[in-house]
């Protein structure tokens, strides 16, 4: 892009000598770099293009990056395309921020996000492309494709939120087409090798992801301490378990919504509840908290369609 406007600004300063004109109006564009706001969309003489502009330089008008360019205009004649006035209001507009994910961006700084996501993505296809192509095992291209919806998740949900459109042609410029479609089951993986799908689980994966991982409870367990101590690893376990998934979970309203009205409970808290609610003496309720552990609401899976 910058080679194209270095030779268009070339024609279009033989077209000023053509015209007899030593004056420019620079072009203006939305989600300009900060220093490009201050002189895009204003009348220059050649001399102000470099000196004002930075023509010439890397980070100036017609520079790495840029998508300005410069045309011949001859005062009492032309008009500009913007006002001041519209100048100032467009860099209002701008600069006004917007939120994702709890940051903050103005219009500029959510384009430099788009690009850093879309390189992201280039990055993660080759990753799946040199994994199948070296024969990878099935599980590692798996986490490669997850890995990748997850970025392609949020740079859409990024450039929503941002009014911004989405440009999956600088993704897919690759040629590789489809590569991060294909087979994604992580339900048994481990919750330190899936961290990166922290946000990013639909209500079914992470209820799916749980109640794998809440089976192996009792393979978790050290038998040979005694029944209460086995109880309070089996009331660990299960917590920790409740609160990755929820972790996992995409909808976080929802997560503190369940946080608020179904808190994990602490071995004795569950103890206490049990002696109450089922009538049972500090024993029993020890051993039901231990034979209970991988027990789960079946009114839940079934409203998520994982129950019958």
């Amino acid at each position: 892009m910058t080679g194209v406007s270095q030779v268009t600004s070339k024609i279009n300063e033989q077209n000023a000598k053509e015209l007899d004109t030593e004056y420019f109006e620079v072009t203006c564009h939305g989600g300009a770099r900060p220093s490009h706001q201050e002189w895009q969309g204003k009348v220059y003489s050649k001399k102000e293009l470099e000196t004002v502009c930075g023509l010439g330089t890397a980070d100036g008008l017609c520079g790495c990056s840029c998508y300005h360019d410069y045309f011949p205009f001859i005062p009492g004649i032309s008009e500009r395309a913007y006002t001041d006035e519209e100048l100032d209001k467009l860099k209002q507009e701008e600069n006004a921020p917007r939120e994702f994910a709890g940051k903050q961006y103005t219009k500029y700084e959510a384009t430099q996000r788009q690009r850093a996501l879309e390189r992201t993505m280039r990055a993660q296809r080759q990753e799946i492309h040199l994994l199948k192509e070296g024969g990878a095992n099935e599980e590692d291209i798996i986490t490669a494709r997850a890995k990748y919806r997850v970025t392609s998740s949020e740079y859409t949900r990024f450039s929503e939120a941002m009014s911004l459109p989405q440009q999956r042609e600088r993704v897919t410029v690759d040629g590789l087409g489809t590569i991060g479609n294909g087979k994604i089951d992580l339900t048994n993986k481990d919750y330190r090798d899936i961290m990166f799908m922290k946000g990013n689980m639909t209500d079914v994966e992470a209820r799916k992801w749980y109640l794998a991982h809440d089976k192996t409870i009792p393979d978790l367990i050290d038998k040979s301490k005694s029944v209460e101590e086995q109880a309070k690893q089996a009331c660990e376990f299960r917590n920790q378990f409740r609160t990755q998934a929820r972790e996992l979970m995409a909808d976080q309203d929802k997560r503190k919504q369940l946080d608020i009205s179904d808190p994990n409970k602490s071995f004795e808290e569950l103890v206490a509840d049990k002696m109450q609610r089922k009538n049972l003496n500090r024993e029993q309720a020890i051993e039901d908290v231990l034979n209970t552990a991988t027990k789960t609401r079946k009114s839940v899976n079934k409203s998520l369609g994982l129950e019958d």
